[in-house]
């Protein structure tokens, strides 16, 4: 039997979870996701150094894991309006280079705090959790002077609730359903360790304790991400119609820009698998020969060959060596990619939606 949780009978924790999840709609909304009652280069009074580098080697071993994570947690944010219409507000998601210019850059980052000190002024990890705060901070401004919206009078854009389902969009599906990605070999601990980082970087990013997913233990943090996954993310994925049909067709412009990092990888095979997971009863039509097999190769990836440390050896430098070539190469690739998609398919004013009705649909 499995020792990671797959369902609780709590009341106490339930209540705990429900009063959290209640502030963070009705106050969360309200206050800017950067926070400026938060100072990135004053570490909280809770934080642990060595707690922060434990966590940093179990993401360094179950890397992959994280990455299908990120990648999973990605495919779903953009399908909801308060996690897409920011995006498309600065403009980098207008075209399948750009969203392969924006998921490397990303990539880049979060391989960056992965492996440095947040904290040290001379690593990249310092510059590039201020950097992102700053990108935040002027979508925010951008958006909510765009839509006239005040901050503390009205429910506003790139708001602390919107910094907290990115939160989760990066760990959420780790702590919900590690063994589906691929995490077979890890303990709790090793889970709340990876619980731990992302508590660090939210706190760093600018999200108040308050609203942070991530304060608390491995059973409160699992209890709260399963009632925002049921709360938030599949109450949208699962309508039918999509009522964010760009959402949807960005997210197959993301795994259309991943090729050059992995030609094998489909939009219907992972979203099937993803939906199966999630329980989303949206049906994920898989066409061809060679889609079907790479469907059975990535449920056979994620149930038996990750079950090893060598399996997670093998894909971690696989994928990290790719991760180097194609950030070498990046230029060359986004050239290639403008001439083989020169139109921006998924360049639309955010702002022609009609954002108060999208809006009531993902709380």
């Amino acid at each position: 039997m499995s020792h990671f949780l797959r369902d609780f009978d709590d009341s106490i924790l339930t209540e705990l979870v429900e009063r959290r999840y209640k502030e963070l709609v009705e106050l969360g909304q309200f206050i800017p996701g950067v926070s400026d009652t938060i100072d990135p280069d004053q570490p909280p009074v809770w934080y642990d150094a060595e707690r922060f580098k434990r966590a940093q080697r179990v993401a360094n071993q179950f890397y992959i894991s994280l990455h299908i994570s990120h990648l999973a947690g990605l495919l779903l944010v953009l399908q909801l309006p308060r996690g897409l219409i920011p995006l498309l507000a600065n403009g980098n998601h207008s075209s399948i280079p750009k969203l392969f210019k924006r998921y490397v850059s990303t990539q880049q980052h979060v391989k960056s705090w992965y492996e440095e000190d947040i904290y040290d002024p001379s690593k990249k990890a310092y510059k590039s959790v201020r950097q992102v705060r700053a990108m935040h901070q002027a979508v925010c401004k951008l958006m909510n002077g765009k839509t006239n919206r005040v901050i503390g009078r009205d429910n506003i854009w790139v708001s602390q609730f919107d910094m907290a389902l990115t939160q989760w969009a990066f760990i959420g599906l780790l702590v919900l359903y590690p063994q589906e990605c691929g995490m077979h070999p890890a303990s709790v601990q090793d889970i709340e360790s990876l619980i731990y980082f992302w508590r660090v970087i939210g706190y760093v990013m600018g999200i108040e304790d308050r609203f942070n997913l991530c304060n608390g233990d491995y059973k409160e943090t699992y209890a709260y991400f399963k009632l925002v996954l049921d709360r938030v993310y599949k109450p949208v994925c699962s309508q039918v119609p999509h009522p964010v049909p760009t959402g949807v067709e960005i997210t197959k412009g993301v795994v259309r820009s991943l090729r050059v990092f992995n030609y094998s990888v489909r939009w219907p095979v992972l979203m099937k698998y993803w939906y199966k997971v999630l329980d989303i009863p949206v049906k994920i039509e898989i066409t061809g020969r060679r889609n079907r097999l790479r469907y059975k190769i990535l449920k056979f990836s994620m149930g038996s060959f990750l079950k090893s440390s060598s399996g997670h050896f093998i894909y971690r430098t696989i994928f990290k060596t790719n991760q180097r070539i194609q950030n070498s190469r990046r230029q060359t690739v986004e050239r290639k990619l403008k001439q083989r998609f020169p139109d921006a398919p998924y360049e639309k004013c955010p702002y022609g939606f009609d954002l108060d009705k999208l809006e009531s649909q993902t709380v």
